[in-house]
């Protein structure tokens, strides 16, 4: 089996970073509950998928996180802000990570993942958290729903141990699959893959994902 090491860099989430309605903030900027389509959006949790028997796949070791490719990986491109693996009929699967910088939030509010699990699982009507700062991260989690959902794609959340995959299928943005795994003992970022692969294939990688071994 074949491995491959990168160094997480953070690439900017564009989809997440849509600037929320101005009539949604209040003069003193804090942001107004979230109203509108998308803002009742909620993941599904599932059963974790199960990952191929196939030996004949490439692992990819990334920061705390591991998970395989198809061997059929053609070339590999590493940029500033993204990784490429490229497969030998064409389609691209990128990798990056999300971070406070990436997702703009505010670092004394809540964590990365706890502000992923705002985004795909909470609504204006769960109770927010207390602090003006935890509630400031919420707001803004909810108020990107509306540019993010409402278009009603497909929202599945996946969890195994201490790790948690949240996806979107069908979305708004250039990539039919996009995927945000969380990892519970590194709370501040995000990895993050996309692809334009069949949902099948996009899955059978998503099973694979575990926490990388010591």
């Amino acid at each position: 089996m074949k491995f491959i090491w990168l160094v997480g860099l953070p690439i900017i989430f564009l989809l997440i970073l849509a600037k929320p309605c101005e009539a949604s903030r209040k003069a003193d900027g804090n942001l107004l509950k979230c109203k509108g389509p998308g803002c009742e959006a909620v993941a599904v949790e599932i059963p974790w998928p199960e990952a191929p028997s196939t030996d004949e796949s490439i692992t990819i070791l990334f920061r705390g996180l591991s998970f395989r490719v198809p061997s059929d990986v053609a070339s590999v491109g590493i940029g500033d802000n993204l990784s490429v693996f490229r497969f030998k009929n064409g389609e691209p699967l990128l990798l990056g990570c999300e971070t406070f910088s990436a997702l703009k939030l505010p670092k004394r509010g809540l964590s990365v993942i706890e502000a992923a699990n705002v985004l795909f699982t909470k609504t204006p009507k769960d109770p927010e958290p207390s602090g003006k700062d935890n509630r400031k991260s919420w707001r803004l989690m909810l108020s990107m729903k509306r540019g993010l959902f409402q278009t009603n794609p497909r929202l599945a959340v996946y969890r195994k141990g201490p790790v948690t995959i949240y996806q979107i299928t069908k979305g708004p943005g250039p990539y039919r699959n996009v995927a945000l795994v969380s990892h519970a003992h590194s709370r501040n970022f995000l990895m993050r893959l996309e692809s334009n692969c069949e949902t099948n294939k996009f899955v059978e990688i998503l099973s694979t994902i575990s926490v990388k071994e010591k």
